[in-house]
């Protein structure tokens, strides 16, 4: 019998096979706007002095490297748990994102 743990070929068939399943249910186009709309939002109103600025800076910097590889379940499921984050965080900090980022 063949180990998908072993085999990582059969290994990136499966995850971009569950990747086009996640995306019957995900319009990852909609959600990368949101993320990217939220990042917005939350570097235009956390002030520049604020340390978390920085560590939202390396988040943002790992989700450009990730987001080009959307064909991927684990990209995608990274995405949905990412905006849900930040949606979080901009709530602990009081931050409306329902505004227009400008």
């Amino acid at each position: 019998m063949i180990s998908v743990q072993e085999d990582p070929v059969l290994l990136r068939l499966l995850d971009q096979a569950l990747a086009l399943r996640l995306n019957e249910f995900v319009d990852t186009q909609e959600l990368q706007n949101q993320i990217e709309t939220k990042f917005k939002i939350l570097f235009e109103t956390i002030d520049e002095n604020d340390p978390l600025l920085d560590d939202l800076n390396e988040l943002y910097e790992e989700y450009s490297d990730t987001k080009q590889h959307e064909n991927s379940a684990i990209v995608v499921y990274y995405m949905i748990e990412l905006n849900d984050y930040l949606t979080k965080l901009a709530e602990l900090l009081e931050i409306d994102l329902k505004r227009e980022a400008s």
